[in-house]
């Protein structure tokens, strides 16, 4: 059987040429319950890794919040050596309850250094909100990430949401590049969405 080559594409506004096929890392994280902790080990998720650059996948996503941050220890450890080899994306949950504006800017700006840190990276080539932020305060999330990018922290942000309205009003606010979607035959209702992110 004839191999097939692997399909690069550039991601939303961001000018990352990323695979068409990424790898998913919140099972990397591992999942704890009444058995404790359960899932993939680290070894195999870091021959997954490998294994996905062999392959030509570049584009690895994660979350602070996959495993608690476990998810991109294992990712920091996988990429040692390579860092070029991937794009990186991960994602924060911001401050979604009653908070200030410096509160809300605050819990960005750590998350990031913590995801750094974890990943063993100088800077994320895509970071997303996991949720959408405490409206009275999303202007300065916005400029909390505007800011990031600035000091070469963060390449490019976006939010992970199948919410068109939250995603408008947060283009308001700033250079919002990517809209990650989540779509499948259990979630086709997101049509709609992926046409709003084709358009933006």
């Amino acid at each position: 059987m004839e191999e097939r080559q692997m399909e690069y594409r550039t991601l939303g506004k961001t000018g990352l040429r990323v695979s068409a096929v990424g790898v998913g890392c919140w099972q990397m994280g591992g999942v704890v319950d009444h058995r404790g902790w359960t899932g993939v080990t680290d070894e195999e998720s870091i021959a997954i890794i490998h294994r996905a650059r062999e392959l030509g996948v570049n584009l690895l996503d994660t979350a602070e919040a996959y495993g608690g941050g476990h998810s991109e220890e294992v990712i920091g450890r996988a990429i040692t050596g390579m860092r070029d080899d991937f794009v990186i994306s991960s994602k924060v949950r911001p401050l979604v309850d009653d908070c200030s504006d410096e509160e809300a800017k605050t819990r960005v700006r750590e998350a990031c250094e913590g995801s750094l840190q974890r990943l063993n990276t100088d800077f994320l080539d895509l970071y997303l909100l996991h949720a959408e932020p405490f409206e009275p305060t999303q202007s300065a999330v916005i400029a909390a990430f505007e800011e990031l990018r600035e000091q070469g922290k963060i390449k490019a942000f976006g939010i992970s949401t199948n919410d068109i309205e939250i995603s408008r009003t947060l283009m308001t606010y700033g250079d919002l590049s990517v809209l990650e979607v989540g779509y499948s035959l259990l979630e086709l209702e997101t049509t709609e969405t992926l046409a709003f992110a084709a358009e933006n």
